[in-house]
């Protein structure tokens, strides 16, 4: 939001949100995991769609000016990201990653290329992966307003 004026005054201005493939269940009442129990896959999944959310939500908003808003996908990146996972589910994570991951590298290549591509200038609320424009899942805008509401809120009460 601090961002907002200074990325509208520019001559042409992106905004890329890193997502994942692995998305679902915002819960909007419970953004924390206050009323049900914390898991950790769970809470990343709801990260990501939130993430999407707000990508579509910005990228309305900002419709009529130079700034694009998209998100992308890096695919399954061999990062460290689940080094303090514990269980099965870490497990089959962390070997999974070490069969089929990608570079960190080729996971940078779609961000930096939607970042970049002068054939994306003036495209805005889209989803990529692989360099490629894909269904980027609901756009339910009640969900939009939802979050965007809780995360105005979460920051008054900062």
């Amino acid at each position: 939001m601090l961002l907002l004026d200074p990325l509208r005054a520019a001559p042409a201005a992106r905004v890329v949100n890193v997502v994942s493939s692995i998305t679902g269940g915002v819960d909007l009442d419970d953004l924390q995991f206050t009323a049900r129990p914390y898991d950790g896959f769970k809470a990343y999944a709801q990260s990501k769609d939130a993430l999407r959310l707000i990508t579509w939500g910005h990228a309305e908003r900002l419709a009529d000016t130079p700034v694009t808003v998209n998100a992308v996908a890096p695919g399954f990146v061999r990062t460290e990201f689940n080094r303090n996972a514990t269980g099965a589910r870490a497990v089959m994570i962390g070997l999974s990653a070490r069969l089929f991951g990608r570079s960190p590298a080729k996971g940078a290549d779609t961000p930096l290329w939607a970042a970049t591509d002068p054939s994306l200038r003036g495209r805005t609320g889209r989803y990529f992966a692989d360099r490629t424009e894909k269904d980027g899942g609901p756009r339910d805008p009640a969900m939009v307003l939802g979050l965007r509401e809780r995360c105005a809120s979460a920051l008054v009460d900062a």
